[in-house]
C-alpha cells in the first residue's frame, strides 16, 4: 500500500516539476505571459489541496463504513434475552455463583471460566485480580447486563434469569469506573430521571460523603459543570440509584 502511495506522490511531484519548468522557460522566452505561470501555480496548489482533502475524506469514509458495518451487525444480533417473571426475593439468605463461564458476543476468548462462590446475606466481599482478569465482567453478569455462557447465578434457589429484570435492578446499584457526566442539575443527576424528592436527594448526598457545604455551594438546580472534582462526579454517578432504592 505504501509503495503505491510513494509512486503516486513521486509521479505527481515529477509532473508538477516538469510543468513548472516548461511554463517558466516559455515565460522567460516571452512565449507566454507571466500571468499564465501564476495561474498554473494557483491550479497546482488548488489540485494538491483538493487531492489531500480527498484522501482525508476517503479515510474518514472508510472508518465510518466500518462503524456502520458494526452497527448493522449489532442490530442483527439476537441474544434470546429473557426478562423473567418472578419477583426479586428480598429476604434471600445467600447469593450463589455456580460454575460460571462467559464469552462476550462476537468474541472467541473466554473471559470467565468455571467461577463458583457464595456470599451470605449481610456479608461484604472484595474481588481482587489483575487488569483484564474479568472482575468488571463478573459484576456485569451479577447486574445481568449479560447472561452467562454456562453456569448460573442464584438467590437462594431462584435462578437470576427467572427474576423480573426491572424488579431485580430496582434492588441493586453499581458504580463503575467509566461513569458518565450528565449535563443535568445536581438533583437530576442523583435521581436519574425519577421524580425528585429533595429530602431523599440531600440524605443520599450525605451518605455519599458530600457535605452540607457541598450542597450549599452547588445547589440542587446547578448543572454538572460546577462540580469541582472527578471524585464528586463519581459520587454523583453512584447516587443515581442509591437515592431511590
Amino acid at each position: 500500500m505504501w509503495i503505491k502511495q510513494y509512486l503516486f506522490f513521486t509521479l505527481s511531484a515529477l509532473v508538477t516539476g516538469i510543468g513548472f519548468a516548461w511554463f517558466s522557460s516559455n515565460v522567460a522566452k516571452g512565449v507566454l505571459q507571466i500571468g499564465v505561470l501564476v495561474v498554473y501555480i494557483s491550479i497546482v496548489g488548488y489540485v494538491s489541496t483538493s487531492m489531500a482533502r480527498l484522501v482525508e475524506d476517503s479515510s474518514l469514509l472508510y472508518d465510518s463504513l466500518l462503524w456502520i458495518e458494526k452497527y448493522y451487525k449489532f442490530m442483527a444480533y439476537q441474544d434470546n434475552f429473557q426478562l423473567g417473571m418472578d419477583n426479586f426475593p428480598e429476604n434471600y439468605q445467600v447469593l450463589q455463583v455456580n460454575n460460571l463461564s462467559f464469552t462476550y458476543p462476537f468474541s472467541d476468548t473466554e473471559v470467565l471460566h468455571n467461577i463458583s462462590f457464595k456470599v451470605n446475606r449481610g456479608e461484604k466481599i472484595a474481588i481482587v485480580g489483575m487488569n483484564g482478569s474479568g472482575k468488571s465482567t463478573l459484576v456485569k453478569l451479577l447486574m445481568r447486563y449479560y447472561d452467562p455462557t454456562s453456569g448460573n447465578i442464584q438467590f437462594d434457589q431462584t435462578d437470576l434469569q427467572k427474576i423480573n429484570l426491572q424488579d431485580y435492578r430496582n434492588n441493586l446499584s453499581a458504580t463503575f469506573q467509566d461513569y458518565s457526566k450528565f449535563k443535568l442539575t445536581l438533583a437530576e443527576n442523583v435521581t436519574a430521571a425519577r421524580r425528585i424528592n429533595f429530602n431523599k436527594v440531600k440524605e443520599s448526598l450525605k451518605k455519599a460523603g458530600l457535605s452540607d457545604d457541598f450542597v450549599d455551594r452547588v445547589g440542587f438546580d446547578t448543572h454538572e459543570k460546577l462540580l469541582q472534582s472527578n471524585s464528586e462526579y463519581q459520587k454523583m454517578y453512584q447516587l443515581q440509584k442509591d437515592a431511590y432504592l
